[in-house]
């Protein structure tokens, strides 16, 4: 009986082994099967207030602009129109209106551009927008900028950043990844 039990403990090795060869070898035959799909890239479209030359410049137009309203402790949004001025990006427009109407929002933060890449708006802020915000006006600030943003169809969620650099949050709401844009 030992004899029977250490010739199958010899070949236990030796089956492993062989298993292991034809999984590498179906899954080399499969990588070098497949046909290759050669990767696209496209630039993002970065849009901001200081258009390069008259062509580059985005019409103008109307935009829905958002009054915020913190009633009973319930967010929500007054809608209205405003005309872009001439020479401005609409988004860039719309955004720094309803952040001027955020009393909490120090009057020197501003929404510098606006960058839209496979339906994802990177909304980038200077410096100022650091003001250290309790819960609820953090969420009026984040969640009305949401709602200014659902306006633009090519726009499905949005990240933060300021100069460039990731906003991870402006005090709880966690920002590090893409926020759904919100309907009003």
């Amino acid at each position: 009986m030992s004899e029977t039990k250490n010739s199958a403990s010899k070949k236990a090795p030796i089956l492993v082994l062989g298993l292991a060869a034809a999984c590498f070898g179906a899954l080399a035959w499969y990588i070098t099967s497949r046909p290759v799909t050669p990767i696209t890239h496209t630039d993002p479209v970065v849009t901001n207030n200081v258009p390069t030359d008259e062509e580059d410049a985005p019409k103008g137009g109307e935009v829905t602009t958002l009054t915020p309203t913190y009633t009973g402790g319930e967010f929500g949004t007054k809608p209205g129109t405003k005309e872009t001025p001439k020479g401005e990006d609409p988004m860039v427009f719309a955004l720094n209106d309803y952040l001027d109407k955020v009393p909490a929002v120090p009057k020197e933060a501003d929404v510098l551009s606006v960058s839209v890449k496979e339906g994802i708006a990177t909304v980038d802020f200077n410096d100022k927008i650091y003001a250290g915000y309790g819960a609820e006006d953090e969420q009026i600030i984040v969640r009305g900028l949401l709602r200014v943003m659902a306006q633009f169809p090519e726009v499905k969620s949005v990240t933060f950043t300021t100069s460039g650099q990731p906003l991870d949050s402006l005090g709880a709401i966690d920002l590090s990844s893409p926020q759904p844009v919100e309907k009003s």
